[in-house]
C-alpha cells in the first residue's frame, strides 16, 4: 500500500466513525485476536468486548482504543 493510499484510508475512517488497522504479511495471530474482539462486540457488546480486553487480548485492547 503506497503512504498516500495510507493516509487517505485513515481520514476517511476518521470521518466516517470506523476503524482501521494496518497488517503486517504473515499476521495471522494478530488478526485472528482481531477477529475474535469483533465477534465479541457484536455477539454480546461492550461488556464482551471489555472482559476480553481485562484478559489481555491484543485484537480487543485495539478495537478499544478506535471506539474511544
Amino acid at each position: 500500500m503506497t503512504p498516500s493510499l495510507s493516509r487517505r484510508i485513515v481520514r476517511s475512517r476518521s470521518s466516517s466513525v470506523g476503524a482501521y488497522c494496518r497488517f503486517v504479511s504473515g499476521a495471522v495471530n494478530e488478526l485472528r485476536e482481531l477477529l475474535r474482539a469483533v465477534a465479541a462486540y457484536a455477539s454480546s457488546g461492550m461488556k464482551s468486548l471489555n472482559d476480553l480486553s481485562g484478559r489481555r487480548n491484543a485484537g480487543a485492547i485495539k478495537l478499544l482504543k478506535q471506539m474511544r
